[in-house]
């Protein structure tokens, strides 16, 4: 289609406004190569990080190629274990790209990848009981726990090195003033420029390349680098088809009239995720792709299914965990809905092996690394670690479920109606009073202490130490973080837990036992700061399997065992003499 005279000065006005965005841009990455700074680029694979990590690339080889010398750059990169599929392939893609191309031109570029600590990613918050997914109504701590800290963390040791005098990093992000209102007044708050260095709150030197550019400017840009107008480390075809297919729409740019009309329409709104995000109602992305004509994205249908699965069931007040998981100051446990009930559990995690077992035989088949996958295997040794600690399952029961669809068994979500929003039910309560915590008490357990390596100390090499309120507890090796040794869960692996398996595996134990077992071969340590909530939260598990309050709970029973106030009498133990106190079973057969 011929342009008329109008289009054609529109269009030429439009590319010589982003020839000025980019060669400003340029202009701020080389000062800091001229300055020996070394750019470390926020690299998502998205469209606005793609536009700063070429424009970062395309100003080392102008220096190259001038004679002059250049720093070593750097690419930071999230991953959160749980983006969606397509996002991660693009970027695993296009990252080694960028690594072939800065060969090729002769400059040398790092890839530093963040993760979340292991107690913190999707399985292990969420499988293990410890939190719910980030409904709506939450908070956001997905994305902090996720993204933020991990990149924090990886900055940190950034200006660590920086202090130490190895290099200067200056971190180049793509945010832009014209995403939104609220964008705007953030990045005026912070200072932000794309013209000189300005300091993030944290101490770090940062750089906004494309601050002042318009949705359109981004994809005009990508669109001249597909058409080989402007050098690129790849021709872009990747990273506009997810696009297009995220968006179910020609969003990307192609050729002059579909800079035109990119130009006109603002660009593209589609928008990539984790593909476990319940923030949101429908993932329409994901939904696009599935409809995608090729099938390119048929593979996602399973993680498709897991999404609204949970989200369905938001509001499916028995699929939830009623018992509280601490004993407040008056002595009661709060009954109420909680966080997921130890039978959801178990369910959420046969689906995700089941749909993980599922890709790693398909990826096996194309002879490609797996595209995705829910749990590895410190993830599933921390959440049996954390029911058997909670007193959720029986000892090592996740192994088991972990067998189960390692022999061919296979658990698929169901498609449910979801479930319509009411009210949180008030929470009741049951008093429990304190013998759980008292060293008189015949129910007090010996938390974190084991008699049994403490008889052989020496020969262990075991030790004890004192906490600040008195408590005596084993000296274990600890960590920053909770930690599993690879080699020590192999070796547990391979001698140890089938054996472990059949004698614990049953609900006549101890259910601790499996947390204490990994403490004992010494191939988990535990978080340094934890050994007195670890020592606590053993005690009063021990007293809760004593009178039945571990394990799945009959949600009738818990609310004719309890009361709407607290102080009203209810529990035989109101009306005993502490003195000659003998705690009654809470919960009988009815």
């Amino acid at each position: 289609m011929e342009q008329s005279e109008e289009q054609a000065i529109a269009f030429d006005a439009g590319a010589m406004e982003l020839r000025n965005l980019e060669e400003n841009a340029l202009r701020a990455i080389d000062a800091l190569l001229e300055a020996n700074v070394n750019p470390c680029c926020g690299y998502s694979a998205g469209k606005d990080s793609t536009t700063v990590a070429n424009l970062m690339l395309t100003a080392a080889r102008k220096r190259i190629e001038a004679g002059k010398t250049c720093p070593t750059l750097y690419l930071l990169h999230a991953d959160t274990g749980v983006e969606n599929s397509a996002m991660v392939e693009l970027a695993r893609s296009e990252m080694r790209k960028i690594q072939a191309y800065a060969k090729k031109h002769g400059f040398s570029v790092k890839v530093l990848i963040s993760e979340p600590a292991l107690n913190e990613g999707f399985a292990t918050r969420v499988f293990s009981g410890r939190a719910l997914p980030s409904f709506p109504e939450s908070n956001r701590d997905c994305s902090t726990s996720w993204k933020i800290l991990p990149m924090n963390r990886l900055r940190r040791k950034l200006l660590k090195s920086a202090r130490e005098g190895s290099f200067s990093p200056t971190i180049l992000i793509g945010t832009r003033q014209s995403e939104s209102v609220a964008r705007a007044v953030a990045t005026a708050a912070r200072g932000e420029s794309d013209t000189e260095v300005w300091r993030a709150p944290d101490g770090h030197r940062m750089l906004s390349p494309i601050l002042r550019w318009a949705d359109s400017d981004v994809w005009e840009y990508l669109g001249y680098v597909h058409a080989g107008v402007i050098d690129g480390f790849s021709d872009m075809t990747d990273i506009m088809r997810i696009y297009r297919d995220a968006g179910n729409s020609s969003c990307y740019v192609v050729g002059d009239m579909a800079l035109d009309e990119s130009r006109k329409a603002g660009g593209c709104g589609a928008r990539t995720g984790c593909h476990v995000c319940v923030r949101i109602k429908s993932d329409k992305s994901m939904l696009n792709m599935l409809e995608e004509e090729s099938g390119r994205y048929a593979y996602m249908k399973p993680l498709s299914a897991f999404r609204e699965f949970l989200v369905a069931t938001q509001y499916d007040w028995s699929r939830r965990n009623w018992i509280g998981r601490t004993v407040d100051s008056d002595g009661y446990v709060a009954i109420r809905p909680d966080t997921y009930s130890p039978q959801m559990l178990e369910e959420l995690l046969k689906y995700a092996l089941s749909i993980q077992a599922d890709e790693f035989m398909s990826a096996r088949k194309l002879g490609i690394k797996p595209r995705f996958s829910y749990v590895n295997r410190a993830q599933l040794y921390l959440i049996d670690a954390i029911w058997s600690l909670q007193g959720l399952h029986m000892p090592f029961h996740a192994h088991v479920i972990e067998r189960e669809i390692a022999a061919g068994a296979r658990f698929c979500p169901p498609a449910l109606a979801k479930f319509e929003k009411t009210p949180t039910p008030a929470a009741r309560w049951i008093y429990v009073g304190r013998s759980w915590d008292d060293v008189t008490s015949e129910y007090f357990s010996a938390g974190l202490r084991d008699p049994i390596l403490e008889m052989h100390g020496e020969q262990c090499e075991v030790d004890l130490r004192q906490l600040k309120d008195g408590r005596i507890v084993m000296d274990y090796d600890a960590a920053p973080a909770i930690d599993f040794d690879e080699d020590g869960m192999e070796l547990f692996d391979e001698f140890e837990l089938d054996r472990h398996i059949e004698r614990y595996h049953r609900p006549d134990v101890d259910w601790t036992i499996g947390y204490r077992t990994y403490l004992r071969y010494g191939f988990m340590s535990p978080a340094a700061s934890s050994a007195g909530d670890i020592d606590m939260i053993l005690r009063r598990t021990h007293w809760k399997q004593q009178h039945d309050l571990h394990g799945q709970q009959d949600i009738a029973c818990l609310l004719r065992r309890s009361v709407a106030k607290k102080g009203e009498v209810s529990n035989a133990e109101r009306t005993v003499d502490p003195s000659q106190y003998v705690q009654e079973p809470l919960f009988t057969a009815v």
